[in-house]
């Protein structure tokens, strides 16, 4: 209940919610969730913040701006040992005189974005976006990216705050070029719930992944003010 007080008391009569710990986003319309994905969000070493932001748009076929501390980590000793290798997977960089690489990875069935990627600005630089790597969704726990949050049947997805049918959503994809489609203004909010009301089932809990419960019990007992 605690975290549920931290959101505005009205979060849109439709908007996206995604909760790190159920591993979910949901398309919310009238207070009922209309529409769930799998999501992969943040490791313990990267964790997904929590925010809220406002979705704009969607791109199609993104180039995908590496991340200096993702370059740091394994990108950059890719091209530093096999730049064929690393050209063949879309990647393109530049050195500057100090030797540091500003890396972009290219559209293409390698791109770490996959095929879509939503306009939701934000200080966190954390996005919703697709990925090739398509068989993590069927792990129970998800806690696999960097911080930004991969969605399954993410055109599914674009389809549905653009107003555009799959076909057409296809269609645009088909070239391969780079397309920003515009969306109507959607509130998303990213939370960390570990306790749930599941309709007919009562309350679910789920794994506090990122060990946050302690902290909030903590901080409420600091005040006085038993957990709910």
């Amino acid at each position: 209940m605690e975290r549920w007080r931290w959101l505005p008391r009205d979060l849109g009569a439709r908007h996206l919610l995604v909760n790190v710990p159920g591993f979910t986003l949901d398309l919310v319309e009238g207070g009922r969730v209309t529409a769930r994905h799998r999501v992969i969000v943040g490791r313990t070493q990267t964790p997904t913040p929590q925010f809220g932001a406002e979705v704009t748009g969607v791109i199609l076929n993104p180039w995908w701006d590496v991340p200096a501390s993702i370059v740091a980590e394994s990108v950059g000793a890719l091209i530093r040992r096999n730049p064929d290798g690393a050209r063949a997977r879309g990647y393109v960089w530049q050195s500057d005189a100090a030797g540091h690489l500003r890396v972009r990875q290219a559209p293409g069935p390698a791109n770490s974005l996959g095929l879509m990627k939503l306009v939701m600005p934000n200080p966190f630089s954390i996005f919703v976006h697709d990925t090739p790597a398509k068989p993590l969704f069927a792990r129970p726990v998800r806690a696999l990216s960097h911080g930004c949050i991969r969605t399954e049947n993410p055109l599914d997805l674009a389809a549905m705050l653009t107003g555009l049918n799959r076909d057409e959503i296809d269609a645009r994809i088909a070239p391969g070029e780079t397309a920003r489609l515009p969306a109507p203004p959607l509130p998303i909010y990213i939370v960390y719930l570990t306790a749930t009301a599941e309709d007919g089932t009562g309350i679910r809990l789920l794994p506090d992944i990122y060990r946050r419960d302690e902290l909030v019990a903590a901080q409420l007992a600091d005040r006085g003010a038993p957990p709910d």
